[in-house]
């Protein structure tokens, strides 16, 4: 599951302009060197799609953004670049360790989904993807702006209107733990029975995918609801040990191990 649950946090700070959007491609560590990618446009498409699987390691989604951001640079235009290249900075912001400069990759990444929907605003992903990358700015600026957190809800918002289904329900996911964690209206968008619903109806539709139970059980933790939160945990828990969910299942287990933690 995307950060967005720690941007409320956050959203009664002192309004002020964000570090604003990169021009230049991030530097990944794990990257592949510009040698080792080819230089037609064909080329670096199939790469950038095939190189990132969900359950994937960090190494293969880091090659799948080099290959993207070079297509870019032969393309700046090119909606699926921008699309594939920030799909990526996604992934690697929620899965790909704390050695990155998460806060360039959230705003170069945040850039790369803009320039997507300037092409195309009907696929629910690019609307995802730009409100959890702008989440994520908010979540990782010194001094986050508030407004930003209204746009954050509009993406998401419309993601669902859309369609539910990428990555599993992620567009419920997100929009729900933000309306259980953020403040309420005037402050901001907070509305904790309906991130709730959202959170519900996520596991309801996709219940094998364990991140949908996992923040199922958040949300009802984070309502001061122990009880109703044990089934979902272990359902989580019982899917993960079930099946080889790559990188993104070692970081639910832990946050599982948390959840389980705050049950005791």
């Amino acid at each position: 599951m995307y950060r967005l649950t720690r941007i409320c946090l956050i959203a009664s700070a002192t309004l002020s302009l964000l570090w604003f959007l990169a021009c230049a491609p991030v530097t990944h560590p794990t990257a592949a060197p510009p040698a080792a990618l080819p230089d037609d446009a064909a080329s670096l498409l199939l790469i950038a799609e095939q190189a990132y699987q969900f359950n994937g390691p960090p190494e293969a989604i880091a090659r799948s953004l080099a290959a993207a951001e070079k297509l870019r640079r032969l393309e700046p235009d090119s909606e699926r670049a921008n699309f594939l290249a920030a799909r990526a900075v996604l992934w690697l912001e929620e899965f790909g360790g704390d050695s990155l400069d998460r806060r360039q990759l959230a705003e170069t990444g945040y850039r790369y989904a803009l320039a997507a929907l300037a092409k195309n605003d009907k696929p629910a992903e690019y609307h995802f993807i730009a409100g959890a990358l702008l989440g994520m700015q908010m979540e990782l600026a010194l001094v986050p702006k508030l407004s930003d957190l209204k746009t954050v809800y509009d993406h998401l918002s419309r993601a669902i209107e859309l369609d539910v289904s990428f990555e599993q329900g992620a567009p419920l996911r997100a929009l729900g733990m933000l309306l259980i964690r953020a403040p309420a209206w005037p402050t901001g968008v907070g509305d904790p029975e309906t991130g709730l619903e959202h959170l519900t109806r996520a596991a309801g539709l996709f219940p094998s995918f364990p991140a949908n139970c996992l923040y199922l059980a958040e949300g009802y933790l984070a309502l001061d609801r122990p009880a109703d939160a044990a089934a979902p945990l272990q359902k989580a828990r019982d899917l993960l040990a079930k099946e080889d969910w790559g990188t993104p299942g070692e970081v639910w287990r832990k946050q599982a191990d948390k959840l389980a933690a705050r049950l005791r």
